[in-house]
């Protein structure tokens, strides 16, 4: 609509210029007025083409009282901004050393499954370092994630079929799933009143105030009624992923 609307006022305006060029070449005054209204034509019809039901644009009706401009401007959308996740650099030292997760011939097999998903695995990561884990889908990235993580902290993890995998008794381990946001729209689906407010409350269990909850949302990009009063159903994609 924009393009489209740019186009036709750049047309209008050449056409302007040429005629405004050859009517005082003239002296023509009556062409001169007529320029004069085509010009004003150009502002009546820059902005919205369509109503709020549907249907033709009309001044009296959709943009009564005074504005600056004879109609509302078309509302470009835009995508979500990138998420901003602070995580430190260098994390608080633990107050004795030791590996913050041991995996020592760890085998995970699935209930009902006849081959093991993972199996005999050896993996130490020590406070500072920075894995990546590489691989096939179906190779099993997820299942040494969640193996890892553990089922601690609220985090649903894993727990070795075979094997041992020990855990800092001091360290705190979270993990953002890629099946977050899937299970936040069919929780979204089936509560339709739940919002980003009242599912952030319950997550924390107490532990924050409301006004705590309503900042940390903020500074995702959540703000006030968005927040509290939309559903997470209505939200995009990129804002289910900060909750």
């Amino acid at each position: 609509m924009q393009a489209a609307q740019d186009k036709k006022t750049k047309h209008m305006e050449s056409s302007i210029a040429h005629a405004l060029t050859a009517a005082k070449r003239t002296g023509d005054e009556k062409k001169l007025k007529q320029i004069a209204s085509r010009r004003k034509k150009i502002e009546e019809r820059s902005g919205l083409e369509v109503g709020l039901k549907g249907g033709r644009f009309k001044l009296n009706r959709d943009l009564m009282g005074y504005h600056s401009t004879m109609r509302d401007a078309i509302d470009m959308p835009t995508t979500d901004p990138l998420v901003k996740i602070a995580i430190p650099s260098e994390p608080p030292d633990l107050r004795f050393p030791g590996a913050l997760v041991s995996l020592e011939k760890a085998t995970f097999r699935y209930p009902g499954a006849k081959l093991a998903t993972l199996k005999e695995v050896h993996l130490v990561i020590h406070p500072g370092e920075r894995v990546g884990i590489a691989g096939l889908n179906g190779s099993g990235k997820s299942t040494l994630v969640g193996l890892v993580v553990g089922a601690n902290g609220g985090n649903a993890g894993f727990q070795p079929t075979a094997g041992t995998v020990t855990r800092h008794p001091r360290a705190k381990i979270q993990c953002f799933s890629q099946h977050a946001v899937e299970a936040l729209e069919q929780k979204g689906a089936t509560k339709q009143e739940l919002t980003a407010l009242k599912e952030m409350l319950e997550i924390t269990s107490g532990t924050m105030t409301e006004q705590e909850v309503r900042g940390l949302l903020g500074s995702l990009g959540l703000y006030g009624k968005v927040a509290s009063d939309v559903p997470i159903a209505a939200l995009s994609g990129g804002q289910k992923v900060w909750i």
